[in-house]
Parts: C-alpha cells; sequence; structure tokens
C-alpha cells in the first residue's frame, strides 16, 4: 500500500504495482484534487492573493478574467511531465509528500499571463 499526503488529507493506494497504468492514474486524481484545493483557496482570496504575490490591485475586468481563467485549471488535467518527480517518487518510496510549491507556481503563471 502507498500513501499520498497533500493538502486534502491522506490518500492511499493499494493494490498498484509500481510504475502501473493503475498507480498513475490513481496519483493523477489525488494531484487533480490537491491542485482543485489550492485554486479554489486562490479564487477565494483573490484580490488579496494578487496584491501580496503581485502587488497589484486588479481592475475588476482583470478579476472576472482571472477567476474564469483559474476555474478552467482547476477543471484542467495535470501534465505528467511537469510533475515527474512526483509520479517517479510514488513509484519507489510507499509514503510520498505533495507540497504546494509547484502548483503556486502553476497558479502564478496563470495569472501573470492574464494580467499582462
Amino acid at each position: 500500500m502507498k500513501t499520498v499526503r497533500t493538502v486534502n488529507g491522506v490518500s492511499r493506494i493499494d493494490d498498484a504495482a509500481p510504475g502501473s497504468q493503475k498507480l498513475n492514474d490513481f496519483l493523477r486524481t489525488i494531484l487533480i484534487a490537491h491542485r482543485d484545493t489550492l485554486v479554489k483557496r486562490v479564487i477565494d482570496n483573490l484580490d488579496r492573493y494578487i496584491d501580496y504575490r503581485f502587488n497589484l490591485k486588479p481592475t475588476k475586468d482583470q478579476t472576472d478574467k482571472l477567476r474564469n481563467s483559474l476555474a478552467n485549471l482547476k477543471g484542467g488535467g495535470i501534465v505528467p511531465a511537469k510533475h515527474a518527480s512526483l509520479f517517479m517518487e510514488i513509484n519507489v518510496k510507499d509514503h510520498v509528500y505533495v507540497g504546494t510549491k509547484t502548483f503556486y507556481e502553476e497558479i502564478d503563471q496563470e495569472i501573470e499571463w492574464v494580467l499582462k
């Protein structure tokens, strides 16, 4: 059994052989839920987050565009190439902690793209 700890708690993956498609599918589902939680937190406090991270005060139009863009990111899939180290780590270790750094970088890139 493998365990994966995220902002959503601990998830257990049973009966999945290392390197198997089943294991990767479970991990992809866990990572999507993890990112969705982080995106929801950003959307809920969008003005404050942008002020903190980018030292900007977005206009109403920018805020609306950002909410839509982040909502699309929230519903999107995970690109395994961006998270290859996590996929490799779960294949090697039985217990993995999924940090937030790469996910917040992805969120910040989306925000920067809209604010340009």
